[in-house]
């Protein structure tokens, strides 16, 4: 017996061969959730009050913002874990990511953020160097509830940045 096909033309077959091979390449699942070994690792030292990029599966802490509310547009208070979405073709939106990290503990918080460790892009330049405690990542991180029964692997290297609070001198 024939095996079934799964797209009906040539062409829907090459879209999604292309599609799965773009999204393997980048293999960052925009709603990849934090290692729990990274987690545990700076919530020992930070001790963390509010998780700004979550969703009610993969939240870190009691107190979380998810896509639908928006947490750019929130106010960050108290020590904030920061594991923000982004996949390989998208990482500059990591930028308003790390500017509102960088805002917030001007305001006071303490924002704790792992993001690709991307030091050509722009982003890195502007709201990272000289405002953030950077600390690179010996290898590359599972995330998850990536595709796959694990998660997804990290394509990226990966950097924890650490925004303090402002001091007033």
């Amino acid at each position: 017996m024939p095996r079934r096909r799964k797209h009906k033309t040539n062409a829907e077959r090459q879209r999604a061969y292309r599609t799965r091979k773009r999204e393997s390449r980048y293999g960052y699942n925009v709603e990849g959730g934090t290692p729990p070994e990274i987690f545990q690792w700076l919530d020992k030292e930070f001790g963390f009050t509010l998780d700004v990029c979550a969703s009610p599966e993969n939240a870190k802490c009691e107190r979380f913002y998810t896509k639908q509310d928006d947490a750019l547009k929130q106010d960050w208070t108290g020590v904030c874990w920061c594991n923000p979405p982004y996949r390989g073709g998208r990482v500059d939106e990591v930028e308003h990511w790390v500017q509102k990290a960088y805002e917030s503990s001007l305001a006071g918080a303490t924002v704790v953020c792992l993001v690709p460790a991307q030091t050509d892009r722009d982003w890195f330049h502007d709201w990272v160097l000289n405002k953030a405690e950077i600390r690179f990542l010996r290898h590359r991180l599972w995330f998850t509830g990536g595709r796959g029964a694990h998660g997804t692997f990290g394509h990226h290297p990966s950097v924890v940045l650490v925004y303090r609070p402002a001091t007033v001198e």
